[in-house]
């Protein structure tokens, strides 16, 4: 009798194990179609965010002009007119350059980065956002050393993911509030996120950095985030962690290694350039772009601080001019029919065709965009990247960084 009620035990013990490993592969083949799915996107996200840069270029870029050339002609209302369209402008290549953090490939390479900035630039993309539901974003930046060696785009991946679920955390709430915090302790820069939300409840907190650990709805979360949120943090020798209770909301905590007062000097020295007084320059500028109207744009602009402007629609019509006079400035796309702009560089460089010309490189991409081999090629041949869609000012202050190397 006992023998036959063990065998019904190891039977039923048999058949929930085997129902407990069916569910997991089901729960994995749903957050490995859910991946795949992600990836598509970003590709398609990229794909848009490139050709949305152009025109938008063009629009930026050309309202500069116009304000130089209307100062004291236009009509009153001109300028305000003006300012409203730059500032939709502005709107718009911040919702692609939002876009585009979360369609980059990882290309492992780290960057000293200004933890200050990208903690404002993630709380400006979603400020707006989180007002629509009652909830306010603060920030109390009291670090004196911000500085972190780290990918830009992944520390903007963790706020986010941190952020969206103080958001959920707040659902319903007419007075929420998200506080972020950054302060030193010891050789680290301490991030602290605080909600006045539901809080965590106890048995919960030692599993919410486990993957595939969600509180959430089927459909409404895939338990990956604050796991990959872990990951990416200990990738960068730091540390994460949670402090919360019900009823008090909750308290991410991440600490990150700062850099050394040595590579904070060289920092500011390279960043800091004079900004004031009229930019006039002389000598010779060659434009390589593949749209005639970011050409055109770029030899007004040019042109108003005194270069002589020449122009090549390809990398490969670039190269042949290259070989037949000096320029002081070659500025180029990166992507472009024939020849692109990385390989243009390389091949004037390996030819000491220009050994004296200074590189201006022209790319809707970030580092997290290209390839090792790619990004390796422009440390190499680029003096400076001009990102799109830019405006005036910021092709101005190229230059004036350029005069002052």
């Amino acid at each position: 009798m006992i023998e036959f009620f063990e065998g019904v035990g190891s039977s039923i013990g048999i058949a929930f194990f085997r129902k407990k490993m069916e569910e997991e592969k089901k729960q994995m083949q749903s957050q490995l179609l859910h991946s795949s799915k992600l990836a598509a996107m970003g590709t398609m996200v990229a794909g848009v965010a490139h050709e949305i840069n152009n025109p938008l270029t063009i629009i930026m870029g050309n309202l500069g002009i116009l304000e130089v050339l209307c100062e004291n002609v236009c009509h009153k209302d001109a300028a305000q007119i003006r300012k409203q369209i730059l500032g939709a402008t502005k709107r718009i290549s911040n919702i692609v350059n939002n876009l585009k953090v979360f369609s980059r490939q990882d290309a492992n390479c780290l960057e000293n980065i200004d933890a200050h900035k990208t903690i404002e630039e993630t709380v400006n993309c979603v400020s707006r956002i989180y007002a629509t539901t009652h909830i306010t974003l603060e920030t109390c930046l009291l670090a004196n050393n911000f500085f972190i060696k780290a990918e830009n785009e992944k520390i903007q991946q963790v706020l986010m993911n941190i952020l969206s679920n103080a958001k959920d955390a707040l659902i319903g709430s007419t007075q929420g509030c998200i506080k972020i915090i950054t302060t030193n302790k010891d050789e680290s820069l301490l991030i602290e996120i605080k909600d006045n939300g539901q809080g965590i409840p106890k048995e919960i907190l030692p599993k919410i950095f486990d993957p595939f650990f969600t509180t959430k709805d089927p459909g409404s979360g895939t338990g990956l985030g604050l796991s990959i949120c872990h990951s990416i943090i200990n990738s960068f020798g730091g540390t994460i962690s949670v402090e919360s209770s019900l009823g008090d909301g909750s308290c991410f905590k991440i600490a990150l290694p700062v850099l050394s007062n040595n590579n904070l000097l060289a920092i500011t020295n390279k960043e800091t350039y004079q900004k004031t007084g009229q930019l006039v320059l002389t000598g010779k500028v060659l434009i390589v772009d593949d749209e005639i109207s970011i050409r055109h744009l770029l030899e007004m602009i040019l042109s108003l601080i005194g270069l002589q402007v020449f122009e090549a629609q390809d990398g490969l019509e670039a190269y042949a001019r290259i070989k037949e006079e000096t320029f002081d400035f070659i500025i180029t796309d990166m992507k472009m029919p024939k020849m692109n702009g990385d390989r243009l560089m390389e091949k004037v460089k390996n030819e000491n065709l220009a050994p004296q010309s200074k590189f201006i490189l022209i790319t809707g991409c970030n580092s997290g965009d290209l390839s090792v081999d790619q990004n390796e090629l422009l440390r190499k041949n680029a003096t400076i990247c001009l990102q799109k869609p830019f405006n005036m000012q910021e092709v101005l202050d190229v230059f004036k960084q350029l005069t002052i190397h």
